[in-house]
């Protein structure tokens, strides 16, 4: 049962219900259990919100990194004579 219990919590918690509502449908008295449930899912939460947000920003960092080649080939090479010592 309590396998069950820690599932429905961790569903919850990774379903954005505050601690107080997990609180409320658990039974549980403290504070200090349920937000074992809910750093864990806010963790991965923050995790695919940042993958997300990669994921968006890929094409315009792939954009700018390709713009910045084409204007080094457009830069003049220079040359440097080696003089005798």
């Amino acid at each position: 049962m309590h396998g069950l219990k820690k599932g429905a919590m961790r569903r919850g918690a990774e379903a954005k219900l505050t601690t107080h509502e997990l609180m409320a449908m658990s039974g549980h008295k403290s504070l200090a259990e349920v937000q074992r449930y809910t750093e864990a899912a806010n963790k991965k939460l923050l995790a695919d919100s940042g993958a997300e947000k990669e994921r968006e920003a890929r094409p315009k960092l792939i954009a700018a990194r390709t713009d910045a080649d084409q204007n080094l080939q457009t830069l003049p090479i220079q040359t440097y004579k080696q003089g005798s010592k």
